[in-house]
């Protein structure tokens, strides 16, 4: 990954200097604003005024991706979740159709944010899920969430962004191919009713096909791949050192996680434990 696809940078005094809590989430919003190139900079020259008591880390329409506050820096954009997460404000509504996040504008959108998105999972170990209401209110997984996710868990907003057509399915797969491995570019993984449709479930669960099987049994030498497995584990709530190797703790943190997960616990981070791992199975 080579960053975050920043096109600007205009930095608002509406946040919190540093963090009160460590960084585990990917929040998704949507501005409220009609669908139209060069909105994200304006969205950012307005959150930037003193009198707004709003902020995010990045606005994304679909030709600009505006920096508006530093990962290091907690923006106010998600009660309950502000302080350990990385907020994107997305130009559109939460009222879009299915239709609307998959015109033009939206997939080049989408697929700006999905690349920031990548690079936040790779640089602070978040893996490519959502996480459940529940996972979230917990406070021990790392993942993405919606606002109206904060909105359920906390109760501190009233907010119901990005909206229930969201592509969640589509867009993940799609950070989830950026982290480097390869998924389906087309669909956006939800039947009308909202459910995955058994198309996308068939194209997700190929994700982990692509995969290196790692056997943990035997001597390795894939450390990029090891050093992923061990960031994933320790997303997913199994911390182990990211150092590449397969130690003992590693192999302790991965037969505990296909355990959880129901999975052969047989050592080997195959098709299945790496859709697992990245929250797609």
């Amino acid at each position: 990954m080579s960053g975050l696809g920043l096109t600007w940078t205009r930095l608002s005094p509406n946040r919190t200097v540093g963090r009160a809590d460590s960084i585990r989430y990917v929040v998704i919003h949507t501005t409220e604003n009609e669908q139209r190139s060069g909105v994200a900079w304006n969205v950012a020259v307005y959150i930037g005024g003193a009198a707004v008591k709003a902020s995010s880390h990045l606005v994304i329409d679909d030709v600009d991706t505006v920096r508006v506050v530093e990962d290091r820096d907690t923006a106010w954009c998600a009660p309950g979740a502000n302080a350990s997460g990385l907020q994107i404000e997305l130009v559109g509504r939460a009222a879009q159709s299915p239709a609307d996040w998959d015109n033009g504008f939206a997939r080049a959108q989408l697929e700006r944010a999905a690349v920031a998105a990548a690079w936040w999972c790779e640089k602070y170990g978040i893996p490519a899920r959502r996480l459940t209401v529940a996972e979230l209110k917990a406070g021990k997984l790392k993942g993405f969430i919606g606002h109206h996710d904060a909105t359920l868990a906390f109760g501190k907003s009233t907010h119901t962004d990005p909206g229930a057509n969201f592509p969640w399915a589509r867009f993940l797969a799609r950070v989830a191919e950026l982290l480097g491995c390869e998924s389906p570019a087309a669909g956006d993984g939800t039947s009308s009713s909202g459910s995955p449709s058994s198309s996308s479930t068939n194209q997700t669960n190929q994700i982990g096909a692509k995969m290196p099987i790692l056997d943990l049994n035997k001597t390795l030498s894939l450390p990029t791949y090891m050093r992923r497995l061990q960031a994933l584990l320790t997303a997913n709530g199994h911390a182990t050192a990211i150092d590449g190797s397969a130690g003992p703790d590693t192999k302790a943190k991965l037969r505990a996680f296909q355990s959880a997960q129901r999975l052969a616990v047989d050592l080997i981070c195959g098709p299945k434990t790496w859709n697992a791992l990245l929250g797609l199975s």
